[in-house]
């Protein structure tokens, strides 16, 4: 799962503010329980809630000051604009591992995420598309849902 944040440069185009990228054991999004993203922004700031299952993850996000606030973890992301955050459904609850930078303009408009993770190597590893597991509902959504909605295959 992933959360991002694009803003409008004066010349059109969408640029990348921050991406975050939720890992868990496959399927983890897929929950049998309540499920659901709850936001709002204002004024270049950035609340998130995501819901799925017994799981709730936070995301604050401020653009003035480049700082966002991930499951209660504070970073600093002026250079960097991707969070890694692995573990979300352990007992131990979501963990930080690293950040990095991608290219900040975006390949077309802001829903287009996908090109920006096919594009990095590293994200792609994270993402782990061709993990599955034995719930059958949810690894023939796994299956299709990862490569496709990343454009690699369709």
């Amino acid at each position: 799962m992933a959360s991002w944040m694009t803003e409008r440069s004066p010349d059109g185009v969408e640029r990348l503010q921050l991406l975050v990228l939720w890992r868990g054991t496959p399927g983890w999004f897929l929950p049998d329980g309540p499920s659901g993203v709850a936001g709002t922004e204002l004024a270049g700031h950035y609340q998130q809630t995501i819901t799925e299952g017994d799981c709730k993850l936070t995301l604050d996000y401020d653009s003035s000051s480049r700082v966002a606030t991930v499951h209660g973890k504070t970073i600093d992301v002026s250079r960097d604009n991707v969070v890694f955050v692995d573990e979300v459904d352990s007992p131990t609850g979501p963990r930080v591992t690293r950040t990095m930078t991608v290219e900040r303009a975006m390949p077309g408009s802001a829903g287009q995420i996908g090109l920006v993770l096919r594009a990095s190597p590293e994200i792609m590893s994270f993402l782990r598309c061709e993990a599955t597991t034995t719930d059958l509902r949810k690894r023939s959504a796994l299956e299709r849902l990862c490569l496709e909605s990343i454009g690699i295959r369709r």
